[in-house]
């Protein structure tokens, strides 16, 4: 299932405790987390993405992934 997101961009739901959902569009991860804070992650690898949506523990995957390895920015906007 997804959902529009930033720039009409498709947004997936996943299964986790942590992250809602993620998409990815030119090169940039956006990650949606459970408190509704939604993050775009510079200069990510496709692989990422896919192996996000295919992953056992998002957030497992995050953590080992990408948290603290992208540079990120805060997105403010209203779904």
């Amino acid at each position: 299932m997804s959902k529009k997101g930033v720039n009409s961009m498709s947004m997936h739901f996943v299964s986790s405790t942590l992250v809602d959902s993620i998409g990815y569009h030119n090169g940039n991860l956006y990650i949606q987390f459970k408190n509704g804070n939604l993050y775009e992650y510079f200069n990510v690898p496709f692989r990422h993405y896919q192996g996000m949506l295919a992953a056992k523990s998002v957030g497992k995957y995050y953590g080992r992934y990408i948290r603290g390895q992208y540079p990120r920015k805060k997105i403010a906007y209203n779904l």
